[in-house]
C-alpha cells in the first residue's frame, strides 16, 4: 500500500518533520511532505463556490494517489497546529463545506495514523488527540493509530531509530495490512477453537 506521510507544520526545521523522516527509515513511507512544501493561505472564505488556492488543489489531487495517511500534527497550545487546522478548513471548502459527508476526502475510508513529535515530557503532546481524531473522522478518514513521542530533542537525532523500533513495528502492522492478513485471523481462530471441540 501507498503511504503519505505529511508533518503537519510549516517550520523548516519542523521537529514532526524530522521525526517522520527518522520513523521512515522502519516504515519506509512512499512519501514525506512538509506543510511547509506548499504555499497555503489562511482559510478566508465561507462561500460553498470559493476558490480554492492552486497548492491546496496541487496537494490533494497528489493525496488522492495514496492508500494509507500518517499525519504528524505538532501540539500547539493544547490545539492541533493552526497550519493543520488550516488544511482541514481548505478541504471542507474545497468539498462546498462537506456536503457529501466525508465521502470525497483523500483520506475517506482509509487509514490514518496520528501522531504527534513533541520536545514536552509526557503531561503535553497529546491533548489534541481527541479533537483532531473527531474531526478526521467526521471527514470520512479512519483513525487506526495514534501515538504521541515524548522528550523528541533527545532522541530524535539521525540514526536513532531504537527510540522509535517498537512504534515502527505497530504501525507497519497498520501499512501492511489486507484481506489476505483479514483471513489469516479467522484461520488461527477456526484452529484454536477446534481445539475446545
Amino acid at each position: 500500500m501507498k503511504s503519505f506521510a505529511l508533518s503537519a507544520s510549516h517550520s523548516y526545521e519542523s521537529l514532526n518533520y524530522r521525526g517522520l523522516s527518522l520513523l521512515s527509515e522502519i516504515c519506509n513511507f512512499t512519501s514525506i511532505k512538509n506543510l511547509s512544501d506548499y504555499n497555503i493561505p489562511i482559510i478566508n472564505t465561507n462561500r460553498l463556490d470559493a476558490e480554492v488556492p492552486k497548492d491546496i488543489t496541487l496537494l490533494l489531487e497528489e493525496m488522492h494517489n495514496y492508500d494509507t495517511f500518517i499525519f504528524a500534527v505538532p501540539e500547539m497550545t493544547g490545539f492541533m497546529s493552526a497550519g493543520f487546522k488550516n488544511l482541514l478548513d481548505w478541504m471542507v471548502v474545497s468539498t462546498q463545506f462537506n456536503s457529501k459527508l466525508g465521502k470525497n476526502y483523500p483520506f475517506s475510508n482509509k487509514p490514518v495514523i496520528l501522531l504527534t513529535f513533541t520536545p514536552s515530557a509526557a503531561e503535553a503532546g497529546d491533548r489534541h488527540f481527541p479533537t483532531t481524531i473527531q474531526i478526521i473522522n467526521k471527514l470520512g478518514g479512519n483513525v487506526v493509530y495514534s501515538e504521541c513521542f515524548h522528550d523528541c530533542w533527545n532522541n530524535i537525532f539521525p540514526n536513532n531509530i531504537n527510540f522509535l523500533e517498537k512504534s515502527g513495528e505497530k504501525i507497519n502492522h497498520y501499512l501492511n495490512y489486507n484481506d489476505k492478513i483479514a483471513n489469516t485471523w479467522q484461520k488461527k481462530y477456526d484452529e484454536w477453537n477446534a481445539m475446545w471441540q
